[in-house]
């Protein structure tokens, strides 16, 4: 890789780790971790999921196999609820929005410059917003 890029690369991710976009995934991922009924409710259905899979319908009574599906939903209307994991979701889509639009940015500076050598010195700038 050519050192330069390589520098270039290096900033740009340290300038992304202080970004809000990436310390608020971070905060939100710690306090989605650290929320115990949030985690209790991931394990619990977790471990009925894989039993249900296990365990051959021929061996589990229909009834017993409602009951399990039930419980399972339930967790999971719980873990959908769950106000950690509602800001974890959002703060994801934040930070890869960030991404996309970084992406955008190196993408338009790649084709920009060349469509810039193509045509005579002009490039079409449409759709670039420019990020500050």
């Amino acid at each position: 890789m050519n050192a330069d890029i390589f520098e270039k690369a290096k900033e740009l991710g340290k300038e992304i780790a202080v970004s809000e976009e990436y310390r608020r995934m971070q905060r939100a991922q710690a306090d989605y971790e650290a929320d115990a009924d949030t985690q209790a409710s991931v394990s619990r259905a977790e471990e009925l999921s894989e039993e249900m899979e296990a365990t051959p319908d021929e061996f589990i009574a229909l009834k017993q196999i409602e009951e399990l599906r039930v419980e399972v939903a339930n967790l999971r209307a719980q873990i959908d609820a769950s106000a950690a994991l509602k800001e974890l979701q959002e703060a994801r889509d934040s930070f890869s929005s960030l991404m996309e639009e970084v992406n955008r940015v190196i993408g338009f500076v790649i084709d920009g410059e060349a469509a810039v050598a193509m045509h005579g010195g002009r490039a079409d700038t449409q759709g670039y917003r420019q990020v500050h």
